[in-house]
């Protein structure tokens, strides 16, 4: 993997700034409707481009839910939790990712630089509300 570093910006650093000040993982549009608070005058597609540049460089991932993309502040492995509910995605900790990696690269005899692990179910929020509207005699 060939990691280029593109010049600063402002725009880019309007970004980042949102990216990491989120809770979730927001798509274009949300990153574009934040950033124009502070940039009133950014169009959509200097976001968009700006999200390539800043994926490509290493300094932001993208997840790609399916439908649309979405982005996060963490470009290293970590996990992630797909809500099939509600549609949020949660960052997930856990054992060190480099173990993965190391016994994966042993195993296959291969040269990972990387990986990427997805788990999909329901959040404790959509699991709750199904539960009480079963409660209440109604099913989903």
């Amino acid at each position: 993997m060939v990691i280029t570093i593109s010049r600063r910006s402002k725009q880019k650093e309007a970004i980042l700034k949102v990216l990491r000040s989120e809770d979730g993982h927001p798509r274009a549009q949300r990153i574009y409707e934040q950033v124009r608070l502070t940039l009133p005058h950014i169009s959509l597609g200097t976001v968009y481009r700006d999200l390539k540049t800043l994926t490509a460089d290493g300094q932001i991932s993208e997840i790609c839910d399916g439908h649309e993309s979405r982005f996060d502040a963490l470009p290293g492995n970590h996990y992630h939790f797909h809500c099939e509910g509600c549609g949020s995605i949660s960052n997930l900790s856990g054992e060190p990712p480099g173990i993965i990696n190391d016994e994966a690269s042993h195993k296959y005899r291969l040269h990972i630089t990387h990986h990427r692990l997805d788990y999909y179910g329901i959040c404790p929020a959509c699991d709750g509300a199904a539960q009480e509207r079963t409660e209440n005699g109604r099913r989903d």
